[in-house]
């Protein structure tokens, strides 16, 4: 049978751990809160604005996700 002498786990810091989770969620509630002013400003565009933008639209929604979230 063997015997396990000085065995080191890899140190976790919690306080380490949270500051980054916070920090994911801040990111992600950043780019929500882009998502939802970037739809509304382009949803009250006329087809005709739109079009000189290049954007149809139908493509409204997938441009916004494509460009808030990537």
């Amino acid at each position: 049978m063997a015997v396990l002498d000085n065995v080191s786990l890899p140190a976790v810091n919690l306080y380490h751990i949270l500051g980054t989770y916070k920090k994911a969620l801040e990111r992600k509630w950043q780019q929500y809160k882009m998502y939802k002013r970037t739809m509304k400003e382009l949803a009250v565009l006329s087809d005709r604005e739109l079009e000189d933008i290049g954007i149809n639209r139908c493509d409204l929604e997938s441009v916004t996700r494509k460009t808030c979230y990537n």
